[in-house]
């Protein structure tokens, strides 16, 4: 991928493993993944606002995103 021709996109991990050129793994085990789990912490909604309101609450997560994930292929 490069910058001018192409968007970001996610990939599935299953299908192109956990590591791609020019992709950062964030599933669960990353620092970039989500904690909570459907089932145990709540319904999938909940799960996801859970996780934004955890995220934006760790802001030193949120420049490490903006800094190691911009441009890039996201797998998980």
């Amino acid at each position: 991928m490069t910058a001018a021709t192409a968007s970001p996109r996610t990939l599935n991990a299953r299908a192109v493993g956990k590591s791609a050129p020019g992709a950062v793994y964030v599933g669960r085990p990353s620092k970039f993944g989500n904690p909570f789990v459907i089932g145990r912490d709540g319904d999938r909604d909940t799960v996801i606002r859970r996780y934004r309101d955890w995220l934006l609450a760790q802001p030193h997560l949120v420049a490490a995103a903006r800094r190691e994930l911009a441009g890039k292929d996201l797998i998980c």
